[in-house]
């Protein structure tokens, strides 16, 4: 019995309830007109934004992607009433296109004219709203305190600076302002100047970090000379660089490092080099992809990114070891095939090396005379000496060549490490310098 007089008086009491709000709002709305703006010298209108989630960076383009929700406040005096003479209704909850609006919108002024804002609006920001604005409801308060709030997905020009890819710090603004009322008839607000990122509601994604979110008011003037007030909600990006120094970086290191062991590495005992030069143009091919790469993924701006710069100074002194090889190639190949001695040094050494031979060969020849036989043994001489002197020339030019690639590999040697160092050099300032 006592359950059933309960719910008798919980349900009397909520329809008596929803009849107080009916009653309320066609009291409110009955002469009411939401065109009209509300009764005051100012409209301070307070915009705050609840939640932030960036959704993707287009750096082609340079635009921002992110879904928000931005909550806005202001008084309307037309709108109040007294909670006692509704059962101490305090707040209701109309339809959004009941009620006057000032027309807040996200937007850039100064990339567009005023008198185009509605082309510019159509083409270079987005809003796709979440809730459909009929469908939209408000908090309004007995003392006329109106709370409306948008959850949308908005695209916003993002100048980008790709000057320190990929450890680069991007600052987007997103830009409030009314495009009808001046300075003198709205002012916008917010309620804080920094906003606290410890809250899980504002979020990069998985190659952005939001490190801050801070507000400031501007008063900006159009070619007709109205003054306007403008919020601006500056948004500061921080790229995640691992990707790119794993995918891009470390490759291009390793690439460089193998293409300049392969230019100035001996790998045979005869001095050729012909595929050391095809080794470097093939690694030439491989950092101009990495490049290409790079290029695809960046605005078409007169800055060049950091990594970029660092392809390309790698490129080049691929580049110059190339032409250090080939350079070391032609000159191998001329002292070989003009027959140019070694240094004296060498040269006096290996002299000394041949000189024993041809003195066993003349005191075998002597050990063997005898004087019946001479005139045989002389023509055996003769062609016993000149059998010697081709072999021993054939020798001392086998000696040269050899002593010619010892130098050469010397040489290949001491390029090899400094193409390295300033392989080693470029990579740690691309690292330190950001």
């Amino acid at each position: 019995m006592r359950c059933s007089v309960f719910l008798t008086f919980l349900t009397a009491t909520l329809i008596g309830a929803i009849d107080q709000e009916r009653q309320l709002q066609d009291t409110l709305f009955a002469d009411y007109n939401k065109a009209i703006r509300p009764p005051a010298d100012i409209i301070h209108v307070s915009v705050y934004l609840r939640s932030f989630a960036l959704l993707y960076m287009e750096q082609q383009e340079e635009n921002m992607v992110f879904a928000g929700e931005f909550e806005m406040k202001w008084t309307d005096s037309s709108l109040t009433w007294n909670p006692q003479q509704y059962q101490d209704l305090r707040h209701i909850h109309p339809y959004e296109n009941t009620i006057w609006r000032p027309e807040v919108t996200v937007y850039n002024r100064k990339m567009a004219h005023r008198k185009l804002l509605g082309y510019f609006l159509k083409f270079s920001v987005g809003q796709d709203s979440v809730i459909d604005d009929d469908r939209r409801l408000v908090t309004l308060t007995n003392e006329g305190e109106v709370q409306i709030s948008n959850p949308s997905i908005y695209t916003v020009r993002c100048k980008l600076d790709i000057s320190k890819f990929p450890f680069d710090h991007q600052y987007c603004k997103v830009k409030f302002s009314s495009w009808v009322y001046t300075e003198d008839e709205l002012a916008l607000s917010a309620p804080t100047e920094q906003l606290d990122l410890s809250n899980e509601g504002y979020q990069g994604n998985s190659e952005w970090e939001v490190t801050s979110i801070t507000v400031k008011t501007v008063i900006t003037t159009d070619p007709d000379g109205k003054k306007f007030q403008e919020l601006h909600y500056s948004i500061e990006l921080k790229r995640h660089s691992a990707y790119y120094v794993y995918v891009l970086f470390l490759p291009t290191f390793i690439t460089a490092a193998l293409c300049l062991i392969g230019l100035f590495t001996p790998f045979n005992n005869i001095g050729d080099r012909s595929e050391r030069t095809t080794l470097g143009l093939t690694t030439l091919l491989s950092l101009a992809v990495i490049l290409n790469i790079i290029g695809d993924d960046m605005p078409k701006s007169s800055t060049l990114p950091q990594l970029a710069k660092y392809v390309l100074a790698e490129i080049l002194l691929c580049c110059a070891g190339v032409l250090v090889t080939v350079i070391l190639l032609v000159a191998h190949q001329r002292v070989l095939t003009r027959q140019l001695l070694p240094p004296a040094r060498m040269a006096k050494e290996e002299w000394n090396r041949s000189e024993p031979n041809k003195l066993r060969i003349r005191t075998l020849i002597s050990a063997h005379e005898r004087r019946e036989e001479r005139r045989a043994l002389d023509e055996v001489e003769e062609t016993l000496r000149e059998v010697c002197t081709e072999i021993e020339r054939i020798r001392t030019r086998e000696d040269f060549r050899l002593q010619w690639t010892k130098i050469f590999d010397a040489i290949d040697l001491a390029f090899l490490v400094l193409f390295q160092i300033i392989n080693f050099i470029l990579s740690l300032c691309y690292l330190t310098i950001r």
